[in-house]
């Protein structure tokens, strides 16, 4: 009997699924929240930890990762911006010292936030400043997570400012388990023991990654189409708008780019 995508009624990514149409899965080896660390194989990569150890001494990791739930999570790549990644794709792209942390007093009641914060700055650019500005368009990956807890109204790390959060912040915290707990362990034997639910995680991971492209492509024109009624007739422009409006702040997901 094949496995399938199941429903369920924990807070977070689950409870959204109803509005997206997305399945998920129950028992899942990464939850909502956890922050993966990894350090890629590239020299630019390896370059980045070394740089990093002037932050922290015993700096590991050039990358960080949100994690969504049911292995989908995103990040900021400076050839992606921010985008989605299936959790298997990036572990075979890494070396094998991933960690994965989670925060230890995650409030229950923060959950759909984080989620829907997550949701929110899909798409963006990637901030090159790397620790020097923000950007409110753009984000770097750590700082990435950074705004993703802030919009959440989750503070971590002393509510550092996000574009001041490297990956050795991460690895600090994951080396003290004050406030985060190293999880690594639970993961690696989740993934060791169940093998056969690969296609199911990837199944729940494409329906998220294609519905919420989906949505910010309908959002992207509808954008597009009221600017362009503006032009022609601004009266009629500006009550679709309101309309518009009326819709958009009776949904759960928002997108940083939406102009309505």
């Amino acid at each position: 009997k094949k496995h399938q995508p199941r429903p369920t009624s924990w807070a977070g990514l689950a409870s959204l699924a109803a509005e997206l149409g997305v399945s998920s899965i129950k028992d899942s080896f990464v939850q909502l929240g956890d922050v993966i660390l990894v350090c890629g194989t590239q020299p630019h990569s390896k370059a980045l930890k070394w740089l990093q150890k002037t932050i922290y001494l015993k700096a590991k990791s050039s990358h960080v990762l949100f994690c969504l739930g049911d292995g989908c999570f995103i990040h900021a790549t400076g050839d992606g911006g921010v985008h989605l990644k299936f959790i298997l794709d990036e572990l075979q792209e890494v070396e094998d010292s991933w960690r994965v942390i989670r925060l230890k007093h995650l409030p229950h009641s923060k959950r759909d936030e984080l989620t829907l914060a997550g949701f929110y700055f899909l798409k963006q650019g990637y901030n090159k400043k790397f620790l020097i500005s923000d950007d409110e368009n753009a984000s770097f990956c750590s700082e990435l997570i950074g705004k993703i807890f802030q919009k959440a109204g989750v503070h971590i790390m002393g509510n550092r400012y996000p574009h001041r959060l490297t990956p050795a912040h991460f690895d600090k915290e994951a080396d003290r388990e004050v406030m985060w707990k190293d999880v690594t362990l639970d993961c690696k034997n989740y993934l060791d023991e169940h093998k056969d639910l690969e296609k199911v995680h990837r199944i729940v991971y494409q329906q998220l990654e294609f519905l919420l492209n989906t949505v910010h492509m309908k959002n992207e024109m509808k954008s597009n189409m009221i600017e362009m009624m503006k032009n022609i007739d601004p009266a009629m422009g500006e009550r679709f708008e309101a309309m518009q409006k009326e819709v958009y702040e009776k949904k759960k997901i928002h997108f940083w780019d939406q102009n309505y």
